[in-house]
């Protein structure tokens, strides 16, 4: 029988191995990439199982509730039960409560992490009002917002080094570490800037997961353990 806590485990592991910066990291989207590649690994060193007639309807029911979350599509919590154990339905609950703690958590933003969201607020502002004047062919105004917009990077990234130096547990803020070494990622790009992990933008790659991710990873999980020793 499958241990639920490796069911935990084996999904929790998604999230260090962006957290310890894996090849799955430049994926803005690393939900699938890095949880496949995980599968992936661990498949390597396992067998296939030979699937009887039931288990071969099940592997067809979980691909297809697969796919339509991959395409956010709404599946029913009736229909996940009945084709997952149950020790992998009652892992949709548990890791979707550490889900809602993360953001209990999340709540409470020091003063130091408002301000870094505000100056990136204003260096945003900036570059889109540079493209909104590119669109109308305004060059010269277009290049003086994009300057504003730099500049108040440079600044925001300054003031960055400052807070982390002073309080290094303003890390775990952040969605990313930056490389300030010669040829590192330290730039005033907007791409490239740490995000605060409450960021909904798509260029966070911060492990906080919606419900239909988590049951996604489940789901993934649960076919990888039907196909597999």
């Amino acid at each position: 029988m499958t241990d639920p806590n490796d069911i935990l485990n084996q999904i929790r592991a998604r999230g260090d191995l962006q957290d310890t910066g894996s090849d799955e990291q430049s994926s803005s989207y690393a939900l699938k990439p890095g949880f496949r590649a995980l599968l992936e690994a661990k498949s390597a060193s396992r067998p296939k199982r030979t699937l009887s007639a039931d288990e071969q309807k099940k592997l067809a029911a979980l691909e297809d509730i697969k796919h339509k979350l991959e395409q956010r599509q709404h599946v029913q919590n009736r229909r996940l039960q009945n084709w997952l154990t149950v020790d992998e339905y009652a892992a949709i609950d548990e890791l979707w409560d550490e889900q809602r703690d993360l953001r209990e958590e999340l709540k409470d933003k020091p003063d130091a992490i408002v301000e870094y969201e505000e100056r990136l607020r204003r260096a945003i502002f900036y570059d889109n009002r540079a493209n909104h004047y590119r669109k109308q062919g305004k060059s010269r105004s277009a290049e003086e917002m994009r300057s504003k917009s730099v500049s108040a990077l440079e600044d925001m990234l300054e003031r960055y080094a400052e807070m982390i130096q002073k309080d290094l547990s303003l890390h775990s803020w952040f969605d990313r570490q930056l490389d300030w070494a010669h040829g590192g990622d330290a730039t005033a790009d907007l791409a490239s800037v740490p995000r605060v992990i409450t960021s909904s933008s798509s260029d966070a790659m911060h492990n906080k997961m919606t419900k239909r991710e988590v049951k996604l990873s489940v789901v993934e999980r649960a076919i990888y353990n039907l196909l597999y020793e």
